[in-house]
């Protein structure tokens, strides 16, 4: 197998990210101004590098000495924090690239989320990067932080205490980066990214840059828009073979969001329903929120992903295995029975009266010890399960002795842990924080515990879904590897609709089967070519200015002789000249009629998104098609696995029991192959 390997990043973010020098332009003294807080944040976080405030007006700013200008420094700085407005950030910028820095943030907002007048400013911050290869940070962010080096290049206030840990993010919004910096959820970041516009430097060469370091095992994102796909599907595959995790939140589901990401970054969010497909696709976790977010990193910064998607649970009460039940249901989480062994050592355990079924209810007679941690060990052992979940009630409001009583309960989960191999997780159904007392007791086996009932188990699915085998992880041939040469097609019509015959013709050059037939102009060209295909037939207007040929009487099936053909033939000419009398007609096209009393109906079909490319979408075809919106969609290139993925995803995946599956694989594979090699045409 290939290994995966991100795409060459053409701007190295080493100096952005951790730097060893820091001239900050604009510094100030000035209560909470970005000048201010930059150098604050270095100072209480133990810079290890070199700092230089630039500002003529200052001879020292925060006990630091200043700078007249970036050119009077002792160094080429590798880093310059530009803390002015935004009609002054490209002079500055040239300043700074000119004297040999390496890399800038621009924390000033007016640029392409303002409108024209902002894009165009944009464009020549853009510029100025690309004419000197100045990677940069920005404009419209907070900035970036580097847990490891103390460097605080965030124009908001950084927490003094944070212990660098193996979670990293890169958030579009300033205020999502804030509010994950501040969640008090016990996640300890290495980095922390807010990229604001992105203008120079974007989400996926951040993602590449997290990937590339050893210490970060998850990276987490909230996304408005991504710019590069086919960089992201190579990124995404680089992480899965290292066997890191990407989870991100990404906004722009309806048009209200997708117009507010407009006029916040200036970005496009993208077709949702493709980016979700593109997202399953390529491994990436799509989480709704930020607390799924964050419970889905703190199971992934501790365990490795399971060996697969089947869950034993525990919890100690009637009502809320109900509501587990009910909700594990709702989002696909896998609770498969329990194992007659299993069933047996909880009859032996739990009292007579206490029903065994997975959740198992462990309540018994409220013993928290030796009970529950004998109901753990037998869920834990069962063969049928690939982690062990325990709901159990910790919150931090608990009394004292109720804190103490459940700490017995924490302490069943620890004994009963060393004696399973399986992984475990533990989560409270209320969030708001953890008991302490159990927190530590739990923290210390590095057991993690999650809390609120929905995000714990949308979590909890993310992580038991991380190895699913549709995740296409076989690298892809790329377009210059296609097994199809450059596919030349006709010239499209005014509409840029092929008309069915055509449209047949390029299917069939492909080796996609195609019903048998051919085009008429006259009468007696239409009883040759039924003649020779054998009746019946089916007879179809063909014009690029008729999409729905049904509708406007274009269409007879089931053509039995020589007199129906004749009929027919003459009915549907005058029924389009009725109907559409400015349609341009090629002709009748005469096919085969075929038998599908025993057929299965699918469609399959190609879709170019502006911003995510050439998309493969299979679904049930015929009256089901638009009725059920069963769809799957996957991005071009396919690999067969992701072929396969597609036919087992859509809800309607048990018609196609007796289908032939292969077949249908092909045809997807070859319409990917299409869809590369046509060089989005098509």
């Amino acid at each position: 197998m290939k290994k995966a390997a991100t795409s060459q990043s053409k701007w190295d973010l080493k100096k952005l990210l951790a730097p060893k020098s820091v001239a900050v332009i604009g510094a100030s003294e000035r209560f909470e101004s970005p000048g201010s807080v930059v150098i604050l944040n270095m100072k209480s976080g133990n810079y290890r590098g070199r700092i230089y405030p630039i500002n003529p007006r200052y001879e020292s700013i925060h006990g630091i000495p200043a700078f007249k200008s970036i050119s009077d420094l002792p160094e080429k700085p590798d880093c310059a924090l530009i803390c002015v407005n935004a009609g002054l950030v490209p002079v500055l910028l040239r300043e700074a690239a000119e004297a040999g820095a390496g890399s800038a943030v621009i924390y000033a907002s007016g640029f392409s989320e303002t409108g024209e007048s902002g894009a165009t400013l944009q464009s020549e911050i853009r510029q100025i990067a690309e004419t000197f290869n100045l990677p940069f940070c920005g404009p419209n962010c907070i900035g970036a932080v580097n847990f490891l080096n103390g460097f605080g290049g965030f124009s908001a206030h950084v927490p003094t205490d944070t212990i660098p840990g193996n979670v990293s993010a890169v958030c579009q919004s300033g205020s999502v980066a804030i509010a994950l910096l501040n969640s008090g959820r016990g996640i300890h970041f290495r980095y922390l990214v807010s990229s604001g516009n992105e203008a120079a430097v974007t989400i996926e060469d951040y993602l590449e840059y997290l990937i590339e370091d050893k210490g970060t095992d998850v990276i987490l994102g909230f996304v408005e828009s991504f710019k590069n796909i086919p960089k992201l599907r190579a990124v995404a595959a680089c992480a899965r073979d290292r066997g890191k995790t990407i989870a991100v939140v990404k906004i722009g589901r309806t048009k209200a969001a997708q117009r507010t990401v407009v006029t916040h970054t200036g970005a496009l969010a993208g077709e949702d329903p493709i980016i979700d497909a593109v997202l399953k696709q390529i491994g990436i976790i799509r989480a709704r929120d930020l607390n799924e977010l964050l419970e889905t990193a703190t199971l992934f910064r501790r365990l490795q992903s399971p060996k697969g998607n089947r869950v034993g649970m525990i919890a100690i009460s009637g009502g809320e295995i109900g509501l587990l039940s009910d909700l594990s249901a709702d989002i696909g989480l896998h609770l498969p029975p329990l194992d007659e062994v299993t069933v047996n050592r909880l009859r032996d355990t739990l009292p007579p009266y206490s029903p065994i079924a997975n959740p198992v209810d462990a309540w018994g007679n409220g013993d928290l010890g030796e009970t529950f941690q004998n109901c753990i060990t037998a869920v834990g052992n069962d063969p049928g399960f690939d982690a062990v979940v325990v709901c159990l009630d910790v919150q931090s409001g608990m009394s004292t002795k109720q804190a103490d009583y459940y700490a017995i309960a924490a302490q069943s989960i620890v004994n009963a842990n060393s004696k399973i191999e399986k992984p475990l997780v533990v989560f409270s159904n209320l969030a708001g924080g953890i008991h302490s007392t159990i927190h530590d007791i739990l923290d210390q086996e590095a057991i993690p515990v999650l809390q609120g009932t929905g995000e714990s188990l949308n979590a909890i699915y993310n992580w038991m879904e991380s190895t699913s085998s549709e995740i296409s992880t076989e690298p892809v041939e790329d377009a210059a590897e296609t097994s199809i040469s450059k596919v030349s097609l006709p010239s499209f019509p005014a509409s840029g609709v092929l008309a069915e015959y055509a449209a047949k013709a390029i299917l069939s050059d492909l080796g996609i089967p195609v019903t048998r037939g051919a085009l008429a102009t006259t009468m007696d060209e239409a009883k040759a070519a039924a003649a020779n295909l054998g009746y019946p037939v089916v007879l179809k207007i063909d014009s690029s200015d008729i999409s729905h040929k049904s509708q406007v009487g274009g269409v007879a099936l089931n053509v039995k002789d020589e007199s129906q053909l004749e009929e027919s033939y003459s009915r549907i000419l005058s029924n389009v000249k009725t109907s559409s009398p400015n349609a341009e007609v090629n002709g009748v096209s005469v096919h085969e009629m075929l038998d599908l009393t025993n057929a299965v109906e699918v469609f399959a079909g190609l879709s170019n998104d502006p911003q995510c490319g050439p998309v493969v979408v299979f679904g049930i075809g015929g009256v089901y098609t638009e009725v059920l919106n069963d769809t799957s969609m996957r991005l071009a290139p396919l690999s067969e696995k992701d072929a396969h993925g597609m036919l087992n995803e859509i809800r309607g995946a048990q018609l196609l029991a007796n289908a032939d599956r292969e077949a249908i694989v092909d045809v997807l594979l070859k319409l990917s192959d299409l869809a590369i090699a046509s060089e989005s045409q098509i």
